[in-house]
């Protein structure tokens, strides 16, 4: 081989680098960037400049901060992979308690200060979770609902198991309502009486589809994040809540906002065609990721408030 065919060698080496390497260290990347976790945006001290929140920053900030301000009690569990899981337990002696479910790099009181005044106005317990890799409790990665339903599910054998209350009733925003929608068809308590669903999407790969745009490579790197979750967190991202929801016995309230520009309406169409329980879907005009109950209170109390009170007496079949 002459020095010519020697550089050429070279040069097809380094071309084959640059195309194999440079996409999986850059998929990598996005990866790490997407499940390991985040410090969120805490609406009632971070700018918010650029996102749907801003109109609504001053009124946000003093609704969590008055909900921060709440009396409740620390509490924690261990996850069935060995994580502390942390949780606030208002205990207001009621027989009906709600979990508060919140979604993606976000928090609870991000996600439920206003829904926290009301529910405890109304009487209600309210246990409000910090999902893995969120907020106080363990873990260095999201599965963005895969693990997560299997944590919902403890946190209601908790209930169970130092409660007095009788029913119980699942509130998930975004993907807190993926989680409890993929636990829908697996969770066996008869106290579990109903599943509040609010702007959830129907599976991590299919929202995370919807967000990567014009990736180099696109399908490549939806695939390359599929395997690393499914080998590296023992996740399967394409896990989709419409199966779950069409297996299950548990009535739903869909709640969805008309103007979320994160999760698309279709994700909550989707699952309540597929949801095989009673069922009920309001959507919230004007409202964006998140805001149902902010923009919409009225409304969505009284469906809330119709629906516990339809179902929290009611008598459910173990599975």
């Amino acid at each position: 081989m002459d020095i010519r065919e020697m550089i050429n060698v070279i040069w097809i080496v380094m071309a084959a680098g640059v195309i194999f390497v440079l996409p999986s260290t850059i998929y990598t990347a996005m990866f790490f960037g997407i499940f390991y976790r985040h410090k969120p945006l805490y609406l009632d001290r971070d700018d918010l400049t650029g996102t749907h929140y801003l109109p609504y920053q001053k009124e946000l900030g003093e609704i969590i901060r008055e909900a921060k301000g709440l009396e409740c009690r620390a509490v924690s569990i261990r996850s069935r992979d060995k994580l502390v899981l942390a949780g606030r337990y208002y205990d207001r002696g009621a027989d009906t308690t709600v979990v508060l479910v919140h979604g993606y790099q976000s928090d609870s009181f991000n996600n439920f200060s206003s829904l926290l005044k009301y529910f405890l106005s109304q009487g209600r317990n309210v246990l409000m979770i910090d999902q893995r890799a969120h907020g106080q409790s363990g873990g260095r990665f999201t599965t963005t609902g895969c693990k997560e339903q299997y944590d919902v599910m403890d946190w209601v054998a908790w209930l169970d198991q130092h409660t007095d209350c009788s029913s119980i009733f699942l509130y998930g925003i975004s993907m807190g309502a993926t989680t409890i929608g993929l636990a829908s068809d697996k969770i066996k308590s008869p106290k579990v009486k109903g599943l509040i669903m609010e702007a959830g999407f129907t599976s991590f790969y299919e929202e995370l589809n919807a967000c990567v745009g014009r990736v180099f490579m696109r399908q490549a790197a939806l695939n390359y994040i599929v395997l690393c979750a499914k080998h590296l967190l023992h996740a399967d991202i394409k896990k989709s809540t419409v199966q779950a929801l069409g297996a299950t016995a548990i009535p739903v309230l869909f709640l969805h906002g008309e103007s979320d520009s994160e999760v698309d309406l279709m994700h909550t169409r989707m699952n309540f065609d597929a949801c095989a329980s009673e069922k009920s879907l309001l959507i919230v005009e004007g409202a964006g990721h998140t805001l149902c109950h902010f923009i919409g209170q009225e409304r969505v109390e009284n469906a809330i408030g119709e629906f516990i009170a339809t179902h929290q007496s009611q008598k459910r079949m173990n599975g």
